[in-house]
């Protein structure tokens, strides 16, 4: 499956087909450059699954770890 964003006001809409892809599987693991998006696309699944603690960059940690409702 592959998706196509111009701007980061698109990742609203994609998240739920991307969590469904995902097959319930509970790691994922994020590779790119900096600036290409991880933790943008990080914020916007938290959002989407209602997280309530501060999100930060996976660049600069081994593990990130949000609970959600």
């Amino acid at each position: 499956m592959e998706w196509i964003l111009n701007a980061p006001d698109g990742l609203p809409a994609i998240v739920p087909p991307l969590l469904q892809a995902l097959a319930g599987r509970r790691k994922i693991a994020l590779y790119g450059e900096m600036g290409a998006g991880k933790t943008t696309l990080v914020k916007a699944i938290c959002q989407h699954l209602g997280v309530r603690e501060n999100t930060a960059s996976p660049t600069f940690s081994l593990v990130n770890q949000y609970s959600y409702a």
